[in-house]
């Protein structure tokens, strides 16, 4: 999730700056990418054919995310795209079993 808000940064922000953030509470992992918004437009999700050779970033953010969203800069220009996963609140799948 985080590589494909940074790529999508990089590729189509038209800036030269961005700032990654990740906040931990016990319920969530939120992602946050900052950039200038100097690109033709804002993030969009895209249904690409299979064939595609690109526009499946944001498709793969909406399905492994929890939620995410676009949102404005309070005070300066740009943008963040961010997204959110549920923090797991019981044992962990992958945790081998304890013995009783």
């Amino acid at each position: 999730m985080t590589s494909e808000l940074v790529t999508n940064a990089l590729t189509h922000s038209a800036g030269d700056r961005f700032v990654c953030r990740l906040y931990l509470t016990a319920a969530l992992i939120r992602v946050e990418v900052e950039d200038q918004a100097l690109g033709p437009g804002p993030p969009v999700l895209r249904r690409p054919g299979p064939d595609a050779p690109n526009g499946r970033g944001l498709l793969l953010v909406d399905a492994l995310s929890s939620a995410w969203a676009v949102t404005g800069c309070p005070g300066r220009p740009g943008r963040t795209v961010w997204a959110e996963l549920r923090r797991e609140t019981g044992p962990s799948a992958l945790a081998p079993p304890r013995a009783e």
